[in-house]
């Protein structure tokens, strides 16, 4: 079973229709067989509006990983804040020019900045997240709707990281459905419905 990190839009997705939300995620998780693992910081900050993300973790179909897992001592505790601050700052830096209305909202940090714990609308503090946890677990698969963004920070990481070897994968909703169809244990009339409902297009 492949592990995969989740993201909060890919989740959002199925916050539009509630009446089918739970079933569906199981649905389409089950079929493709990932292991789903929750940020710490994510679930904290970002995941409190999902009224059915606790029956997910209940259900075992989605874990939430305690920081312990992958920041293992207080040296790599600070290690993982003073990479976190240099890889959001020049994330802040690329995005002032590519992207100036986002990058309004985005607050430069600084050495003194709680990377656990700061917060702020839009800021993408939780994409950082969860690209270093990707890098620090070796996990190199995200579901997210958000793959512009996580991309661009994680080229920016690995390259500080010295992580050139490893290739992210970022699968939005339709790929997921894809993939599961390619197993054929779901009907692809389900598939279908499952795509047309959650699905970007």
């Amino acid at each position: 079973m492949n592990k995969a990190i989740i993201d909060t839009c890919f989740l959002e997705q199925f916050n539009k229709r509630p009446k089918y939300q739970v079933d569906d995620f199981r649905t389409l998780i089950n079929g493709s067989e990932f292991e789903l693992l929750i940020h710490p910081y994510v679930y904290i900050y970002e995941l409190s509006m999902f009224s059915y993300i606790n029956t997910l973790i209940n259900d075992g179909l989605c874990r939430v990983v305690d920081y312990c897992e992958f920041i293992k001592t207080e040296y790599f505790k600070e290690y993982y804040k003073g990479l976190y601050i240099q890889i959001y700052n020049e994330f802040v830096q690329r995005k002032q020019i590519t992207n100036p209305r986002k990058a309004m909202k985005m607050i430069p940090l600084d050495d003194n900045s709680d990377v656990f714990e700061i917060k702020h609308s839009g800021a993408s503090y939780g994409d950082v997240h969860i690209i270093m946890m990707a890098l620090f677990m070796e996990i190199l698969i995200v579901l997210s709707e958000d793959n512009e963004d996580l991309i661009e920070i994680y080229n920016i990481a690995k390259k500080k990281i010295n992580s050139e070897r490893y290739k992210l994968l970022i699968y939005q909703v339709s790929d997921v459905v894809d993939l599961v169809r390619t197993k054929g244990i779901i009907a692809k009339k389900e598939l279908k419905r499952i795509d047309r409902a959650f699905s970007r297009h």
